[in-house]
């Protein structure tokens, strides 16, 4: 059988494809590390390489992005992915929107993490082990869904990057 060292470089092959100019690659290196599953997830360069392709101007890299994380099992890793995820959920292209809010819905779930998502306000706010982060919305944002957990106490702003919808 392969080593560990093997497989970790192997993975760490794939993702570099990741951050390649060329969108088909990405999309494959994104369909190949979920295939892998959370194993994939603690290798050099594919969170990164993953929150990277959320942010991607071409929208089947961005919908691929969300469904590799989604199928790593990550926990929410920090502001640019979350930031990442919420410009996702209002994306112009609907499955982006489908597989960013599945993926948001189950880190929300998964982490005991407080969301609520308030459209007529264009806010998002999450709770993270007791602080509380508000995003706009990217404008115009489209009617969303909303979850309410318990929520923390203390607040922090981010800003949500738009892609023009």
């Amino acid at each position: 059988g392969l080593t560990k060292a093997c497989v970790i470089r192997a993975l760490q092959t794939i993702a570099a494809f990741l951050i390649s100019d060329n969108w088909r690659e990405q999309i494959s290196a994104c369909e190949a590390l979920g295939d892998v599953g959370p194993e994939a997830a603690s290798v050099a360069g594919v969170l990164d390489g993953l929150i990277l392709c959320l942010k991607s101007d071409v929208w089947c890299v961005r919908t691929n992005g969300c469904k590799a994380l989604n199928r790593l099992n990550v926990p929410l890793a920090g502001n640019e992915m979350l930031t990442a995820l919420i410009a996702c959920v209002c994306d112009e292209q609907q499955p982006v929107r489908i597989e960013a809010a599945e993926l948001l819905t189950k880190l929300a779930g998964a982490d005991k993490h407080d969301l609520v998502i308030l459209d007529s306000q264009h806010k998002v706010l999450v709770a993270q082990g007791g602080a509380r982060i508000s995003i706009p919305f990217p404008k115009p944002s489209p009617p969303l869904f909303m979850l309410s957990l318990p929520s923390g106490d203390s607040f922090r702003r981010v800003e949500a990057a738009g892609r023009g919808i």
